[in-house]
């Protein structure tokens, strides 16, 4: 029986088009993770690029207190506020590191204080997603025994002292569904760097590797597991004592 043309017409376009989604397929398949690899890698990109900010903003923040770091807390302030309001109110953005886009409890467009990489970005819903060193000081009225500032000039090895990192304590919190995820990183720099929980503190899952970024005190940025990081901690050769020594337990 012989095949009309438009049969044969039909039959070719349809093999065409299962041959084309075949080779889209196949085409994907190659690109999605390498188009994936890309956007992780700028990520990282932009994640170093923040870092290297904040160091710069605590620079010009000591700069303005006679070379004392900000505190990672200090009388209710965490270390964001004193960079994004300087010694104004918070919200107020008179600092060296303006936050345009704070708005209390309410999601915001991400800024150099958030990296792109966390899914949960915003710790106390407008916080940071990077967590500062708790012995860079540390002022509390109710605790002045326990209450330290830190002066740029007293940090004499300033490469190896961990100024800033990847932060990701998970913990659980109420939230209006409205305002955040029922389960929400906490970024509170008050508990942050005990290197004995470096695991619970530093978000190690946000960068090729399973790296976190790491910011030291000099103002370069390391990229390390967690392996890497502990064993750093244990040769001595990343410091988070506040006067620049090793110490076992740290505290």
């Amino acid at each position: 029986m012989k095949r009309s043309a438009s049969t044969l017409r039909s039959g070719f376009n349809l093999l065409s088009l299962l041959l084309v989604i075949a080779v889209v397929g196949i085409l994907l398949a190659i690109l999605l993770p390498a188009l994936q690899s890309t956007q992780k890698m700028r990520e990282n990109t932009i994640c170093v690029h923040n870092l290297r900010q904040l160091h710069a903003g605590v620079m010009l923040y000591a700069a303005d207190h006679n070379g004392t770091l900000p505190q990672s807390y200090s009388s209710g302030r965490v270390w964001y506020n004193q960079l994004a309001d300087g010694d104004g109110p918070v919200g107020s953005n008179r600092g060296p590191l303006p936050n345009a886009n704070y708005i209390p409890n309410h999601p915001r467009t991400l800024t150099v204080y958030n990296c792109p990489a966390n899914p949960y970005r915003t710790g106390h819903w407008n916080g940071a997603s990077y967590a500062y060193n708790v012995r860079l000081g540390f002022i509390d009225p109710a605790d002045p025994v326990g209450s330290y500032t830190i002066k740029v000039t007293s940090l004499d090895q300033p490469g190896r002292v961990v100024m800033l990192s990847d932060a990701g304590i998970r913990k659980a919190l109420s939230q209006s569904p409205t305002l955040g995820p029922p389960v929400i990183v906490r970024y509170s720099s008050k508990d942050t760097f005990d290197p004995t929980f470096i695991d619970a503190h530093v978000a190690f899952d946000l960068h090729a590797g399973s790296r976190a970024n790491f910011l030291l005190a000099d103002g370069h940025v390391e990229a390390l597991t967690s392996a890497e990081a502990k064993r750093r901690f244990k040769e001595n050769t990343l410091l988070w004592s506040r006067d620049n020594a090793h110490r076992n337990p740290p505290w």
